[in-house]
Order: C-alpha cells, then sequence, then structure tokens
C-alpha cells in the first residue's frame, strides 16, 4: 500500500522522446498518438489538486514531490523514527525527498 502513494521523478517524457527517436517514421506516426495520450495523464497527475504535487506560489504553480504518509518508511523503518520523534509533518517530508531520489 505504501508504494502506491509515492510518485517518481518524471522521466515519461524523456523516456518517449528517446523512443520516438529510435523509431522510423512510420512507425512513429502510428505509437506517437498512443504516446501523448499517456503524457496527458502524466502530466494531469502532477499538475491536478488530488495528490498535492501542484502548488500555487506567488501566482505560478510548481510541481513538488509530495507523499501522503505520516509513518516511518518501511524501508527505513528506524532512521525515520529516530529523525522525525512522531511528528508526523517530518514523516511526510522524509517519504517526498526519498520520492525524489536525493
Amino acid at each position: 500500500i505504501y508504494y502506491l502513494n509515492r510518485s517518481q521523478p518524471p522521466l515519461l517524457c524523456a523516456m518517449v522522446t528517446a523512443v520516438e527517436r529510435a523509431l522510423d517514421e512510420a512507425a512513429s506516426k502510428e505509437w506517437l498518438p498512443k504516446a501523448v495520450a499517456t503524457l496527458k495523464k502524466e502530466y494531469a497527475y502532477w499538475m491536478g489538486d488530488e495528490h498535492g504535487h501542484a502548488v500555487r506560489v506567488g501566482g505560478f504553480t510548481l510541481n513538488r514531490y509530495n507523499a501522503n504518509w505520516d509513518a516511518p518508511r518501511p524501508e527505513s523503518y528506524w532512521q525515520d523514527f529516530d529523525t522525525a520523534a512522531g511528528d508526523a509533518k517530518v514523516y511526510r517530508e522524509l517519504a517526498s525527498v526519498a520520492e525524489s531520489g536525493w
């Protein structure tokens, strides 16, 4: 359940670009519309309010990693437990940072 609420770095666009470049023109014309539909879903995920990834700052919309999690992460339970000392906000921030890969 835990991993279902974590996003991953937005690499889909780069992957679509790499595949499209590897295809010949005919295959690209057939494949690309399907890929664009998937890219639109990815964009909606990052820009929607449902997951808390889009925030308004000074009139601009920015994206962020935002894990909806308020407990120690299973893969780092004791480290998170010691760091957060029961603070749900810190648990959420630790999980969000883990999403980014940093």
